[in-house]
């Protein structure tokens, strides 16, 4: 049944001219461990030679298959592999408590609601229930008033399914098993197994329908536990324009208001990898200031002058996230890291103006404002040569196509624009700051004088 259905999605693959070949393994490992899963990793034709991307092609895809009755599809996009531990799906979470069923139900609920919502498509978990099992129990009443014994039941239970071993023999210096089983072609079906027949004490053959009670019941394969209690995980993808930190806070929202008390919700994978690392970079990026701010400090033996040097930052980072806004990209982990470079950038102009005011104070008795007026026009032209030397290196990650240009591009738009915008208000803003702090300056520092 699964071969039939997968080829209605070999179809469809093989009619998209962007594909450039694909594989399709049935129940044979991989992604398709079961008898009833299907793995159908796909090859693009080059990037270049495609007018859509690979994203885009997926969304198509998931249309497609939805003509496909009686299956479920669940994609995954493998470029951020190796990015990050577990499963690489940009959702990957995982409820865990005491009742396996409780789990079940509260995994449902929660996969229809975020996908009612709109948060998330292709969503999948790894439990699988209502596997098809025969569960044999002996009847001891029956079983003792025919004469025979739970043991002689279950050699002819392993006879008939799996094989039993009745002794070894020695031959070349190897030891062999001898098993006796029963053809596999001779039991098939249930009603098979009830005409397996058991002696008893007396010689007699007993059908094992008159010794045990046969039934077809559900049961799961697999249980999984994270640390001893027992879980399911749940992966997927992102709903169209969803961003990823917005729809795991969405997830716990939900998952806290599903699940009952005594049950907890974790991330795994890349959605964990996601938070830890945002978590390390914003750590990264407050230390960092801190550390600039106290380093700046000793350089201008001043408290103020630093605040009016690291004034550009808010103004970079906002022409970072406009700059993200206008090309639709998500701020992401390459974006950020895109953000702590363009800090350095950005307070390097400000120290520009700064430093070389100072100086004009100091070596030539001047008030701030007319300090100021002479430094700014001095320092404009290194300060617009630093700015459109790294908008201009910054470039090529924006427009460069290729492999990878995905993970590029949200870099390169976090360093241009914040670029752009931190200078054209460093040499406005930071002037004024500069001299509005003046007021408060350190008697220790340059000798206070007059503002105008």
């Amino acid at each position: 049944y699964t071969s039939e259905v997968t080829k209605q999605l070999e179809k469809i693959v093989s009619a998209r001219k962007d594909v450039a070949g694909f594989f399709v393994s049935i129940g044979g490992g991989g992604g398709a461990t079961q008898v009833n899963q299907v793995s159908l990793p796909i090859e693009l034709i080059p990037k270049e030679e495609r007018k859509l991307t690979h994203i885009q092609i997926m969304a198509e895809l998931r249309k497609d298959f939805k003509a496909v009755k009686g299956v479920r599809i669940s994609m995954r996009d493998i470029s951020a592999r190796n990015l990050t531990s577990g499963r690489t799906n940009p959702l990957a979470f995982n409820l865990r408590g005491p009742d396996l069923n409780v789990l079940d139900e509260s995994s449902d609920k929660l996969m229809a609601r975020l996908e009612k919502d709109g948060l998330a498509v292709d969503l999948d978990k790894d439990y699988r229930a209502g596997i098809p099992e025969l569960l044999v129990v002996p009847d001891r009443l029956k079983m003792e008033k025919r004469g025979v014994s739970v043991k002689s039941v279950g050699d002819i239970l392993s006879v008939g399914v799996g094989g039993l071993r009745q002794g070894r023999f020695t031959g070349d210096g190897r030891r062999y098993d001898i098993r006796f089983k029963i053809p596999d072609g001779m039991v098939t079906s249930r009603a098979d197994l009830e005409h397996l027949k058991v002696r008893n004490v007396a010689g007699n053959l007993i059908p094992l329908s008159e010794l045990v009670n046969i039934s077809e019941k559900g049961t799961s394969q697999a249980i999984n536990r994270i640390n001893r209690q027992r879980s399911i995980s749940i992966f997927g993808n992102l709903g169209p324009g969803q961003s990823q930190s917005v729809v795991l806070k969405k997830v716990a929202q939900y998952a806290k208001e599903i699940m009952p008390p005594g049950y907890e919700f974790a991330l795994e994978g890349a959605s964990a990898g996601f938070s830890e690392s945002f978590a390390s970079l914003t750590t990264a990026l407050a230390v960092g200031i801190m550390v600039a701010y106290m380093i700046l400090a000793v350089q201008f033996n001043s408290f103020v002058h630093p605040i009016s040097v690291l004034i550009a930052l808010p103004f970079s980072v906002t022409g970072a996230l406009i700059a993200l806004w206008s090309f639709d990209v998500s701020l992401n982990l390459f974006s950020f890291i895109g953000l702590i470079v363009l800090m350095g950038i950005a307070k390097k102009n400000s120290i520009l103006l700064v430093e070389f005011t100072n100086q004009v104070r100091m070596h030539e008795d001047e008030k701030p404002l007319s300090a100021l007026l002479k430094a700014c026009p001095v320092r404009l032209r290194p300060i617009l040569m630093t700015s459109v030397a790294t908008v201009a290196a910054a470039t090529p990650l924006i427009f460069g196509g290729g492999m990878g240009s995905e993970t590029r591009l949200p870099m390169g738009l976090a360093i241009v624009g914040g670029t752009i915008v931190s200078t054209i208000l460093t040499l406005f803003v930071v002037p004024v700051l500069y001299l509005v702090l003046t007021k408060v300056e350190s008697k220790h520092g340059i000798k206070e004088r007059d503002i105008v």
